[in-house]
């Protein structure tokens, strides 16, 4: 299957020097797409769209004065609703790299 999640999120940070660490949290509304060997499109009949909250923590560090990487934790708590009897718990953990201009 694949799916695609739409988040909103509000962050609160603090500056250590070398590195920013941040804590946010939000709502998140996700779409699965199911899809059989063949690739086709089907769906459940148990209801595929979840909403619900999400929060994690960052770290990033400055590699050059335009350049940073990082790691992210997300947790996603996605209760079942409209008929669907799946509650979606979601982990996930991110490597980041960005430049800043």
């Amino acid at each position: 299957y694949e799916s695609t999640y739409t988040e909103l999120k509000l962050s609160v940070g603090y500056d250590l020097g070398p590195a920013l660490i941040s804590g946010f949290f939000g709502w998140t509304d996700s779409n699965y797409d199911f899809q059989n060997d063949a690739g086709e499109s089907y769906t459940t009949g148990v209801g595929d769209d979840h909403s619900g909250y999400h929060l994690g923590a960052r770290v990033d560090s400055r590699v050059t004065e335009n350049v940073f990487i990082g790691i992210e934790y997300v947790y996603r708590d996605l209760p079942g609703q409209d008929g669907n009897l799946h509650d979606i718990e979601d982990q996930s953990v991110a490597l980041r790299f960005g430049m800043l201009f």
